[in-house]
């Protein structure tokens, strides 16, 4: 079914809304699995980027001015990760393989 972005904290939480590191590609399955079970989806950020990132992620989640500069910079933001994906599809198109770093919009 192809895969799903996965949020650590959910898509409400406007100041990590749109940022990488608050995110994951994950099948169906998973994403289904750690969002019926968040101490585990918490475990798995832990496990994977260290509980500083965490961390840090949780601080920017509930940071309500970020929210509002970022609800109010929404277009600016879609219009920057559209971007960003036709600069990966171009590299994939020359034969880039594995992961192709992209920049955050902020």
């Amino acid at each position: 079914m192809g895969l799903h972005c996965s949020h650590y904290h959910g898509r409400g939480r406007w100041g990590v809304r749109f940022d990488p590191d608050n995110c994951e590609a994950l099948c169906y399955g998973c994403h289904s699995y750690v969002g019926s079970h968040p101490y585990e989806h918490e475990k798995r950020i832990k496990e994977k980027h260290g509980s500083g990132l965490y961390e840090i992620l949780l601080q920017k989640a509930n940071d309500t001015s970020l929210g509002r500069i970022a609800k109010r910079s929404e277009s600016e933001i879609r219009k920057h990760y559209r971007l960003e994906l036709e600069r990966m599809k171009e590299q994939r198109a020359l034969g880039v393989t594995g992961r192709i770093e992209f920049d955050n919009w902020c």
